[in-house]
């Protein structure tokens, strides 16, 4: 979900970041990304799983008066979702993604003590091939505040000198989902909203104050819109695309981006993105353009994300 929000935003940020002509009231920026989309799931899905492998987990514990759990170096192992388990719903003001049927495995170190008598260590293993989520993004002044639930269906294996815990895994269980979804919105709070923020400072910077940035939902297609101020209560209807993402602009702020070809980092996300045959389409007497393109991603070590094969060459 990080990757994705990220991802979001940096396509826009590459478009007002250049010195672009104002925008045409009647044809504002705007981004559609489609159900198709969702294929990568499938078709790159050793890449996404590898990006979760690389989630830092923090610690997980709790303490009452006759227990306390803590378990750490906590490692994802396996990490899958069905293309048909995503899907976008309609949310005013934000947007609704529903997440089922994900399959995870993790492991870990614990420590256990019961009523300051009994006490151990040793490893833990939870798996789950029914993981739910619903996330609420409630959307104001460019930054998410998420509500998240979460239903992992987690199966828990204790071993070695903490296998007593295995009397009380179903507890347990319950213990980490809070735990999950708290570290769901963390992640929206830390690594999403910076970056909007810093997409807010942008368009200030470019003198684009009297103009917002509308999210809404149509057709199961995400649709992401920079709008002026006074039309941001209207929802422009959403054509139907074939491609994994279109971009939508007026003709001489589009045109102004691909002339300079700067292919601008997704920075701290370490997923490459490359755009495969991307197809530009002008109408001349509407002065507006359609930039329009299936993608492929990577996943890389390093901090060098950027977006690649993007920015076509004119076609006149």
């Amino acid at each position: 979900m990080t990757t994705y929000s990220i991802f979001v935003f940096s396509v826009l940020a590459t478009v007002t970041s250049h010195n672009i002509k104002p925008f045409n009231v009647n044809e504002p920026l705007a981004l559609t990304i489609s159900p198709k989309v969702w294929n990568l799931l499938e078709t790159k899905a050793t890449v996404i799983e590898d990006a979760v492998k690389s989630i830092e987990v923090p610690e997980v514990g709790d303490r009452k008066w006759w227990y306390m759990f803590k378990a750490w170096n906590i490692k994802f192992t396996k990490f899958k979702v069905p293309r048909s388990g995503v899907s976008f719903e309609n949310m005013r003001n934000g947007v609704y993604i529903k997440i089922k049927g994900a399959q995870l495995e993790a492991r870990a170190r614990a420590k256990f003590r019961l009523l300051f008598v009994t006490s151990g260590s040793g490893d833990v293993m939870g798996t789950t091939d029914r993981l739910n989520i619903d996330a609420r993004l409630s959307w104001s002044d460019f930054s998410f505040t998420p509500k998240v639930d979460l239903d992992s269906n987690l199966r828990l294996k204790f071993h070695g000198p903490i296998k007593i815990l295995n009397l009380i895994k179903k507890f347990l269980a319950r213990l980490i989902d809070k735990k999950l979804k708290k570290l769901a919105v963390r992640a929206i709070e830390k690594e999403v909203n910076p970056h909007l923020q810093e997409f807010k400072r942008k368009m200030v910077a470019k003198g684009l104050t009297s103009y917002t940035v509308q999210l809404s939902v149509q057709r199961n297609s995400l649709h992401v819109s920079i709008t002026p101020k006074s039309a941001a209560n209207v929802i422009t209807p959403l054509i139907p695309i074939n491609n994994m993402v279109c971009l939508n602009a007026n003709m001489l702020s589009l045109i102004n981006a691909i002339q300079e070809r700067e292919e601008r980092s997704v920075h701290g996300d370490k997923i490459d993105v490359t755009c495969l045959s991307p197809e530009l389409k002008c109408e001349i007497s509407k002065l507006k353009c359609s930039l329009c393109s299936d993608i492929d991603i990577k996943y890389t070590s390093g901090n060098s994300d950027k977006f690649h094969n993007c920015l076509p060459k004119l076609p006149f």
